[in-house]
């Protein structure tokens, strides 16, 4: 039974296993399936690539509509794209709102993905279908289009899974939920929290929505069907179940709603099992459904200002393909009807009252609802409200609070613009709810990068803030007094922070959020229903409550520099009441606070100080004091200001450093505790406050040194004039060795010796760093990240001769040797020949050399200030601002210290009433100007960043208020140093990992470059911002890398350098010019010499032009190229500037390195330059703006102004020129009339055509399209130029990319390239701007020259991209009175009536008319980069005069034309007729390069015209003959016939009936009035009619067919053609087939005859309706063969059915001989059919036939399914088959392999391509099939054989027991088996396990037996006695 059952299953797969290979062999592969709906393929899922190039694609159709960006890149580095749609892309309307869709942010929940994919083309389309709806919402609408945020889940993610079970691809390529990897809104996060621990595909979508104002979004997930809204999460975090409202929630149920309701079944909610939203119509709150933890959506809500619903759509997540258009169906209107609710609420622009300014920043909030959304850059702002009236709040800092009240109304948006008025200086006004101090905000920032061209929005990195709210008030006995000042914002307004501030001491209120722009609160703020969390108002009573300090007493370590962790403890809060006691605080429903206080300008983070209040011990010298910190936006610095009072109080000592319940909890400690003072906190001994002389310095420097030597050591730099030591105590947690990658720091104090404060103020911060080490740790990471040096005093000598309570006087500023040490370092700007360097400043210059310092500070006294660089100007002038490279980010660090001071940031110091400096720093030169100032030095001599701190008023104050000035700048000095820790630092390494010291790192836009030290490490300090940092070493190539500076901490960036290969390059792709790997500017005279040397190196294409004629005497050039023999002229002419602009000199290096590039390629004969110098007249004019160019200034990247650039040469191009360099540019482009000019310019890498004129109305140009292949064919070749990231985008935010009008960018006023277009017709200028610098370093120039070589020569190519020619007539003479037209514009006829025309690719008509000649027009074809040669031969209106040819004549006629054009054309004999002559054949191929063989060799199609078949058709042959003329005459002359014979091989046969046609008629000489013989004659010699023999019915016949006939049958069998025309006298009209009777003489090929013959007939001027003679009826000139001579067995036929050719009749004319006079008029009728005719093999379909291997095939059968014709593939698998446009089945049959059928759309022309399996069935089947089938039945049958024998084998099994018989009765115990014959033994059988035993009896001997089966030891034995007389043994 188990093998028959093993059988049955195994034949039953075998069955399957067959029929499913049968099935899937039969299956058509090239069937398509549906699922395109409404021209939306729905048939599949997109790949990434798709998706790309759909985008692509998109913007190069829809360059208006579409645009394409990346915000970033996936784990796996796929771009994380954008498609953007709008009315007009490029450009944002004001207040016009931006809305997006997300797809597929898990990768496995794909049904998003291809909706939004379909959306994109669905409003494409319907925009240009004048789709009112669309065209109203894409008009008014930004949109942002995802398809997917997880690329690379999707990649993995599998088609059909339903449900996400391990890697289904959910999750990005590190494994993480990205819809869980945003932060939450419950924990708070600082800004480096913010972006720790993300993903990357997180942080660019929380940039993307934090830097652009989107207004709603919608996220589309999968997995259910239902629309969830914010909040996702709660802060308890239950699993369901628990609702989270946002102060919109009604508004978001509406919105959820709306989508639900459109959809097709998310309204049902139940669709999906666990679903359970029907009562809801399909919406549900987020957290109700269940818990989501950092989701996007409410990251949107929080961070952003748009209002985000998550979307699920499908219950399947990646369902199958099939699905997709029912998808499509239910979320269409859905989708867009969410789009149009952007339109809802209410908009506006804020703008200053006074200035009209739009204001940034600005919190517009709505009195009704607790949440605000912030103005973008532009001062728009959006507010989505239901109807109902509202009062709109905007807030701003500096600016009075306004309120507008407005009514919305359903489905509108209303308009509200809002003014607001600044306060008055010093009169800020604030909210009852608002503490007496302003609310600051700390921020982040974040970039995203675009793909293509960046819109207005898109592209501008738009601050968002991360923020930190702490509200404090100072008590009522506070005085402000000394704290009224200033700080700036980013409009550089002063504003008064402190003036006539109240203080109360009612509410001490904490805001802490790091929400942009959005504010949590903890408190009970007025509107606010409820509080998630909330901390009660603490009382100011110290026994029982907390001050309001202590709420600003958080710290965070490293980086952050006190900036604190807010809790992330959301279950529980504590807080203190008003009583004292502890409570405890639950989550509740949400409050978001809409008082949102603005930025003093763009936000940056900050850090906070932790406060410590006094005890009363120290209250003589320093009160109590709270403190408020604010931020310098720009710069990300912080201030805060103390405030000193006369309580003296103690409080307790900062407990809370992790979160705001720590700090609730400790305002339960009493104050009894006694902790330090300030003063003392942070020491473990006692602090010296006095000044310390040179014997005690030593000795304190010592003692710190002996006391931890594991932290510091004492060394000496040198010594003063006096013999001093200048001691240094250096700082780090490994002392005495630099450690790689740590940054070296340094102060300086004492440099002046009577300016003491800083000289003690180190000595103190000594003993604070190595005593706080371990303990603080703050200063811990500063010892053990940072090496310290700190050298108390510079001038020992002077402090020495100083005096204490000297404030203000000179006694001890100099050293021993009366020199101001700060005047004696050797100054940029004058030289300081004669001065001597005093020991001092020797020994500082070589202590600053020995150490990579990167950051410094010298302290100083006398005034109250932060300096900066410059400290002089070139003038030596006072107040100047001297701006050096790095001004942003001194400024910075200026600020780092101001900021952390108590009274530097008031910017008004010592009393002094005219100095005033805001924010408490100044430029240095601006303050008064230093000559040999040390900072000064530091920063051009080495890595090291230098500022000059003023710290005192007094300069050598007495030594009690020494305690005073360590407070006030201990946090200073400590800020300041944690600055070296911001910025880039990294490593440079080779590719073997060795360290390269001495490496230059540069910063674009920025002219001073640090080097790395001899550990490869560098640090280079920057303000936070994107930036393009460079790493660049002798002998290596340069490597960029784009830097995102953050706020807080240093971004590390390593470096591994490649060995340089321009050399290498040189060699292979530049000659090996050396000269142009040089990195250096070549000045004028240099200039002109290398022009001179270029000349005299290749004087065969070179010529340098100067002082030739008065343009060239002010402006030299080149003009290359290969001189012609002989002839006109009619090369492309490029001309290329360099140096317009004399600030832009990279064009003046480019031009010559190219003029070097092209000699040296035409000396070494490379083919490519020797093609580009024989086709093109190249002049090159480096330098324009000569004069300019010495006034430029290295290293400038910008223009100040726009002025600049139009004081330039290039900007000198009015109506009337008056600059002598432009007057002559000008003359020169007159002169040349190049048809293309290049100009090379910098400022950005993109490129610019006109319109430039800012005024051009419209912007755009007639000659758009070409301007636009001119500009792409060097963009292209660039290999940045087109890239998504603009790489200059990090020198300014605006940069320009991609191609673009001069007018768009507003500064090109009086330029060339709109002069040139406006004044020099048919002169095209382009610019190429290739540096984001004007005039970028030296060492970029082998870079820059790599990078556009090839751009230049691209450029070059492309300027013969279009159209040339010569209109000559037809004895070969210039045509000069000709017009020509090409596409409808006239072109100008030049020199010898020559033409040329630049134009786009594609499809074009030339037209040439002419009064006394035929007029021409010409279709044709435009390749990219090539020129399309147009020449046009006229002919003559007149009539030509032909005579008729005897057999004889015609065959001379026709050798000589194949003599003549022996190249092109091949004469062969199709065979001979009865008496012997031979049908003569021309073939015309102009492709073959030999003779051809008389078989097809070429990849063309072959058609035949043949000159008739007999006596009647003698016209015809005269009419072939002329034919061969024209066509063979006028190759290479005219434009209409070298198309035709490219693309077509001729055979042309004067007749196949030489014999009847030999002599020449009679009648054909005679008088006009005798009548013509109209009878149809084909007979030949013997009087056989040749037309009715065409009959193949087997070898019979075709043995005794006409010799004709049977050279004719061989002929069209060898030749194949595709289509055939038979010249044919006595009729008018053209005939198909059939000619034989048939119902109604319909061929299944009809259609396609009639429009053949249509065409000719057409172009020909046959009749339409009815012949001449005969009277016969016609259908657009043609009819059926039959009507006109019915009759069987003819030519036309035989082709049709025997043949692959579709052949018809022409009859020419009623008589087949006229007369000779009229031959030259029939033939000038016939000319245009016969020449349109050749054209015609393109109709309908070809294409290849080839097996799978793409190997062609030949011989394979093409049918059209209802037609017999069949046409063969050729030698290259190529065939032809002429169609008419519509749907066609085609068929392909080839012994051998499997026939393939495929359905065919026929536009006309169509390339169609079967690749053919082969048949390797057997008896039918496949073979492998076969394979199968035969080995499973033989396996079966071993099966069989195998079961059978087995079945036996059981039957006969036994298990025996058997004796043997001993060999001898006395040898019992002998085991020998061996036995004599005659024995007989006895065999006990065991049968069926012993149940019956049987005894055999067999013959039997006297002996005992032994038993086999025993194995005993025992030698058991069983013996059986003889039952039977023995018997006598046989012997």
């Amino acid at each position: 039974m188990s093998c028959w059952h093993t059988f049955n299953i195994y034949l039953c797969l075998i069955v399957l296993v067959a029929c499913s290979n049968v099935l899937s062999s039969t299956q058509d592969t090239s069937t398509v399936g549906g699922g395109v709906v409404e021209g939306i393929n729905l048939s599949k899922y997109h790949a990434y690539e798709e998706v790309m190039a759909l985008a692509e694609g998109l913007k190069s159709q829809h360059p208006h509509l579409v645009d394409y960006y990346s915000v970033g890149k996936s784990v796996q580095g796929r771009d994380l794209l954008v498609i953007k749609i709008s009315e007009d892309v490029q450009h944002r309307g004001i207040t016009e709102p931006m809305v997006k869709y997300v797809g597929n942010m898990h990768g496995d929940e794909t049904v998003g993905r291809e909706v939004v994919i379909a959306l994109i083309q669905y409003l494409l389309q319907g925009y240009l279908d004048h789709n009112s709806r669309i065209t109203k919402l894409l008009n008014t609408t930004e949109v942002h289009i995802m398809p997917s945020m997880n690329p690379d889940g999707f990649k993995i993610a599998k088609e059909g899974a339903c449900d996400s079970y391990g890697r289904s691809g959910r999750e990005n390529a590190n494994n993480v939920d990205l819809n869980r990897n945003f932060p939450s809104q419950w924990k708070f996060p600082s800004e480096q929290e913010l972006y720790t621990n993300r993903e990357p595909e997180t942080l660019a979508v929380m940039s993307w929505i934090v830097n652009n104002p989107f207004v709603l979004s919608g996220n589309l997930h999968g997995g259910s069907v239902v629309a969830s809204y914010p909040f996702d999460d709660t802060s308890l975090h239950k699993d369901c179940c628990y609702e989270s409202k946002t102060p919109d929630d009604e508004l978001f149920k509406y919105m959820a709603s709306v989508y639900a309701s459109k959809h097709g079944t998310m309204s049902r909610g139940n669709l999906c099992p666990g679903d359970n939203f029907s009562k809801s119509g399909g919406v549900t709150n987020g957290a109700y459904w269940y818990d989501v933890e950092g989701g996007m959506q409410d990251f949107n809500y929080v961070y952003g200002s748009c209002a985000e619903i998550t979307f699920e759509l499908s219950c399947c997540k990646y369902p199958m393909a099939s699905s997709l258009p029912l998808e499509w169906a239910n979320n269409r209107e859905s989708l867009m009807a969410f789009m149009e609710l952007v339109h809802m609420g209410v908009k506006g622009v804020v703008k200053d009252a006074d200035t009209g300014e739009e204001l940034e920043g600005i919190s517009v909030s709505v009195k009704e609802l607790n949440y605000n959304v912030t103005t973008s850059k532009h001062g728009e702002y959006w507010r989505l409200l239901l109807p109902g009236n509202y009062t709109l709040v905007a807030k701003g800092y500096g600016y009075e609070t306004t309120t507008n009240a407005v009514s919305i109304v359903k489905d509108t948006v209303s308009r509200v613009d809002l003014r607001m008025k600044r306060h008055a200086q010093g009169n800020i006004k604030k909210s009852s709810t608002e503490s007496s101090l302003p609310i600051m905000k700390f921020t982040s920032e974040s970039t995203y990068t675009p793909l293509s061209q960046r819109s207005e929005d898109v592209p501008a990195r738009v601050d968002k803030t991360s923020e930190l709210y702490v509200t404090s008030v100072i008590p009522e006995t506070t005085s402000l007094a000394t704290l009224n000042g200033s700080v700036t914002n980013s409009s550089s307004q002063s504003i008064s922070l402190f003036k006539d501030i109240k203080a109360t001491n009612d509410t001490h209120e904490a805001k802490f959020s790091i929400s942009p722009p959005h504010n949590i609160t903890f408190g009970n703020d007025a509107g606010s229903s409820s509080a998630v969390k909330y901390l009660d108002s603490f009382s100011t009573d110290s026994s029982s409550s907390i001050a309001a300090q202590d709420l600003l007493n958080i710290s965070l370590n490293d980086h952050l520099a006190n900036l604190s962790h807010p809790s992330t403890k959301n279950v529980e809060q504590h807080a203190t009441t008003n009583e004292g006691k502890s409570k405890t605080i639950h989550d509740a429903q949400s409050s978001w606070s809409s008082d949102h206080p603005s930025t003093i300008s763009d936000a940056h983070p900050v850090t906070t100080t932790s406060v410590m209040s006094l005890s009363a011990s120290d209250a003589s010298h320093t009160s109590p004091r709270n403190s408020t910190r604010f931020t310098d936006f720009s710069n990300g610095v912080s201030l805060t200001i103390y405030n000193y009072s006369s309580v003296g109080s103690t409080t307790l000592n900062n407990p809370a450093t992790e979160t705001v319940a720590k700090i609730a909890e400790a305002s339960t400690i009493t104050s009894t505790q006694q902790p330090k003072g300030p003063v003392e906190e942070g020491f473990t001994s006692t602090p010296e406050f006095w000044y310390h002389h040179y014997p005690e310095l030593e000795a304190f420097l010592e003692k710190l040194a002996q006391k931890y030597p594991n932290l510091a050591q004492l060394y000496s730099v040198g010594s003063s004039v006096r013999g001093r030591e200048l001691f240094v105590l250096e700082i780090s947690d490994h002392p005495g060795i630099h450690e790689p990658g740590e940054p070296e720091f340094k102060y300086i104090g004492n440099m002046h010796g009577n300016e003491a404060v800083g000289r003690e103020t180190l000595l103190l911060l000594m003993q604070y760093l190595l005593e706080g080490y371990g303990t603080d740790q703050r200063v811990t990471n500063l010892v053990n990240n940072t090496r310290i040096h700190i050298m108390a005093s510079m001038n020992p000598d002077g402090f020495e001769a100083a005096t204490e309570g000297d404030f203000g006087g000179s006694t001890g500023r100099s050293n021993a040797n009366q020199v101001d040490l700060n005047r004696n370092f050797p100054d940029q700007f004058f030289l300081s020949k004669g001065v001597e360097r005093q020991p001092e400043t020797l020994a500082v210059m070589r202590w600053v050399k020995q150490h990579p310092f990167v950051l410094s500070a010298n302290l100083h006294g006398g005034s109250l200030v932060a300096n900066y660089p410059w400290d002089d100007n070139p003038f030596g002038q006072n107040g100047v601002y001297s701006k050096c490279p790095d001004d942003e980010i001194f400024k910075k660090l200026a600020k780092a210290y101001s900021f952390a001071h108590p009274r530097m940031p008031i910017g008004k110091p010592c009393n002094s009433a005219d100095i005033v400096f805001r924010d408490g720093i100044t430029n240095g030169a601006k303050w008064y100007s230093v000559s040999g100032g040390m900072q000064d030095w530091n920063y051009l001599n080495s890595n090291c960043f230098e500022i000059t701190l003023e710290i005192s008023c007094q300069k050598y104050p007495p030594a009690e208020d020494l305690r005073t000035y360590w407070m006030e700048n201990k946090n200073s000095l400590l800020a300041f140093m944690e600055q070296v820790h911001t910025g880039v630092k990294g490593f440079i390494f080779d590719k073997s990992g060795n360290p390269i010291s001495n490496a230059s790192i540069s910063v674009a836009g920025i002219d001073h470059d640090v080097v790395s030290a001899a550990d490869g490490d560098y640090w280079r300090l920057l303000v936070p911002g994107e930036y393009l940092v460079t790493a660049h070493a002798d002998g290596y190539e340069a490597s960029s890398v784009k830097v995102d500076v953050p706020h807080l901490w240093a971004v590390q960036v390593n470096f591994t350098l490649k060995v340089d290969d321009s050399p290498t390059w040189s060699a292979e792709e530049d000659f090996g010019v050396t000269e142009n790997l040089m990195n250096e500017y070549l000045n004028n005279s240099a200039l002109n010499a290398a022009m001179a040397d270029i000349e005299n190196k290749y004087k065969d294409v070179a010529e340098f032009l100067a002082n030739d004629n008065a343009w060239s005497m002010k402006v030299h050039s080149l003009r290359m190229g290969a001189q012609i023999e002989s002839g006109i002229d009619n090369r492309v002419r490029v001309l290329i500037l360099g140096g317009l602009y004399g600030a832009q000199p990279v064009g003046r290096e480019l031009v010559i390195r190219l003029a070097r590039h092209l000699g040296s390629g035409w000396a070494k004969k490379n083919r490519e330059v020797q093609k580009l110098l024989q086709d093109t007249q190249i002049f090159l004019v480096p330098a324009v703006d000569s004069k300019g160019f010495d006034k430029a200034e290295a290293g400038m990247c910008g223009y100040s102004r726009p002025s600049e650039l139009q004081s330039e040469v290039g900007g000198s191009f009015t109506t009337e020129i008056i600059d002598e360099y432009a007057e002559a540019t000008a003359n020169m482009l007159s002169q040349i009339k190049p048809h293309a000019v290049l100009s090379l310019e910098s400022g950005g890498i993109f490129m610019r055509f006109p319109h430039d004129d800012p005024s051009a109305n419209p912007p755009t140009t007639p000659d758009e399209t070409v301007f636009q292949f001119l500009t792409e064919a060097y963009a292209r070749a660039h290999p940045t130029m087109l890239q998504s990231e603009n790489p200059c985008l990090v020198l300014n935010k605006q940069a320009p990319s991609g191609i673009l009008h001069g007018q768009a960018l507003g500064v090109y006023k009086n330029s060339l390239l709109e002069y040139t277009y406006n004044n020099l017709h048919d002169i095209l200028m382009v610019a190429a701007h290739v540096s984001c610098c004007n005039y970028p370093a030296g060492r970029e120039l082998t870079t820059l020259w790599r990078q556009n070589k090839d751009s230049l020569l691209s450029f070059i190519h492309a300027a013969h991209q279009g159209v040339a020619g010569q209109v000559i007539n037809e004895d070969g003479q210039p045509v000069p009175s000709a017009k020509v037209y090409v596409d409808s514009n006239v072109v100008e006829l030049k020199e010898e009536a020559t033409f040329r025309k630049l134009l786009p690719t594609g499809a074009h008509t030339l037209k040439v008319i002419s009064n006394d000649l035929e007029n021409k027009t010409l279709n044709f074809v435009v390749e990219a980069h090539k020129e399309t040669p147009a020449s046009v031969t006229m002919d003559s209106l007149k009539d030509s005069s032909i005579m008729y040819h005897s057999y004889y004549g015609t065959e001379d006629k026709i050798r000589k034309l194949s003599s003549n054009y022996s190249k092109i054309s091949y004469l062969y004999s199709i065979g001979r007729s009865a008496q012997s002559r031979q049908i003569m054949a021309l073939e015309i191929d102009v492709t073959q390069g030999t003779e051809p063989q008389g078989i097809e060799q070429s990849n063309l199609p072959s058609v035949a015209v043949i000159g008739g078949l007999g006596k009647s058709d003698r016209g015809g042959k005269e009419l072939v003959l002329e034919l061969a003329k024209y066509l063979l005459s006028r190759y290479g002359h005219d434009a209409a016939v070298n198309k035709i014979l490219k693309n077509t091989k001729v055979h042309l046969v004067p007749t196949l009936n030489p014999d009847s046609t030999a002599d020449i008629s009679e009648s054909s000489k005679q008088d006009k009035g005798t009548e013509c013989d109209m009878k149809i004659n084909t007979k030949n010699s013997n009087g056989i009619e040749l037309d009715t023999h065409f009959i193949v019915k087997g070898m019979e016949v075709e043995d005794s067919s006409p010799p004709e006939v049977s050279a004719v049958r061989k002929w069209m069998t060898d030749h194949k053609f595709t289509l055939a025309l038979i010249l044919r006298g006595g009729a008018q009209g053209v005939a198909v087939p059939y000619s034989a009777l048939h119902e109604t003489f319909l061929s299944p090929d009809a259609q396609i005859f009639h429009k053949l013959g249509a065409t000719y007939s057409a172009a020909a001027g046959l009749p339409q309706d009815m012949s001449a003679c005969g009277n016969i009826k016609l259908v657009n000139g043609t009819t059926y063969d039959g009507v006109i001579n019915p009759h069987s067995g003819s030519l036309l036929d035989c082709f049709y059915e025997h043949s692959t050719t579709l052949a018809f009749n022409v009859y020419y004319g009623c008589c087949g001989s006229p007369r000779e006079e009229v031959l030259g008029h029939l033939w000038r009728r016939h000319k245009v059919g016969l020449l349109r005719f050749l054209t015609l093999s393109s109709i309908g379909a070809m294409g290849y036939v080839t097996d799978q291997n793409n190997a062609p095939l030949l011989g394979a059968m093409i049918k059209v399914e209802g037609s017999p014709h069949t046409v063969l593939s050729l030698d290259h698998g190529t065939w032809w088959r002429p169609l008419v446009p519509g749907a066609h089945t085609l068929t392909v049959k080839l012994d051998g392999y499997l026939e393939q059928t495929k359905l065919v759309q026929i536009m006309g022309g169509d390339t169609v391509i079967f690749k053919l399996k082969r048949d390797d069935r057997v008896m039918g089947l496949p073979r492998m099939v076969f394979i199968i089938l035969a080995g499973s039945i033989m396996l079966l049958l071993m099966i069989c054989c195998l079961c059978i024998a087995t079945v036996r084998s059981q039957q006969q099994r036994r298990k025996v027991y058997g004796f043997h018989q001993l060999n001898h009765s006395v040898d019992i115990f002998n085991d020998s088996s061996s036995a004599s014959e005659g024995e007989t033994t006895t065999d006990l059988i065991s049968v069926g396990g012993g149940a019956k035993n049987k005894i055999k009896k067999k013959r039997m001997s006297s002996r005992s037996y032994h038993d086999l089966v025993s194995s005993s030891s025992d030698e058991e034995e069983f013996f059986i006695k003889d039952s039977v007389p023995p018997k006598k043994t046989q012997r």
